[in-house]
């Protein structure tokens, strides 16, 4: 698409450019909509988060949760608030990822061992995330799937064709070394 085609569509309201998106397959317009609206997404985000780098990470994820979305939007609204509502969602929902998450820190080891209580919240999950990069892909996985996912250990079984004793003993290893990376990293 060129820039004249662009700049002729910088007239239409938001509808029509979802139109020329969902039903056109014309993906160009979505830049318009990004521009548009970057800045009001952007500032939502940061009622909820108030580092600048977490706020550009939730951005950009919400603007990806709108493209994929897009064609759910049913005009029954106006684009603003529907944005507005999946933003508010999104934000929310990463809170909820993070309490899971640093709840499953507590049942994963003895938190006092790993993390100073001066410490805030933030920073622990910073180090969480950084210690679960360091141990191996399968471990994570199924980490992620019963903390983070709240699959139950008879369905990860079912899933990975195992025993639930099996998923049980994995589960175990797994946040033995989370915990023993947390411990080596809160030493050095």
């Amino acid at each position: 698409m060129t820039t004249t085609y662009l700049k002729s569509c910088y007239h239409l309201s938001d509808s029509e450019l979802i139109v020329r998106i969902t039903e056109m397959k014309d993906d160009s317009c979505f830049s318009i909509l990004y521009q548009r609206h970057y800045k009001r997404v952007y500032r939502h985000c940061m009622t909820y988060v108030k580092d600048a780098d977490w706020v550009e990470d939730y951005t950009q994820s919400v603007f990806l949760q709108v493209y994929q979305k897009l064609s759910q939007f049913k005009n029954q609204s106006s684009f603003s608030h529907w944005l507005s509502v999946l933003t508010k969602n999104y934000c929310l929902n990463q809170f909820r990822v993070q309490k899971r998450t640093q709840t499953a820190i507590s049942e994963w080891c003895n938190a006092s061992y790993v993390y100073d209580s001066t410490d805030d919240e933030q920073d622990n999950f910073e180090t969480l995330t950084h210690v679960l990069k360091l141990i191996n892909v399968q471990d994570r996985t199924l980490l992620h799937l019963k903390y983070e996912q709240g699959y139950s250990l008879k369905e990860i079984a079912t899933q990975y064709n195992v025993r639930t004793s099996t998923i049980k003993m994995r589960l175990l290893r797994a946040r033995r070394a989370v915990y023993l990376y947390a411990k080596s990293s809160q030493s050095l």
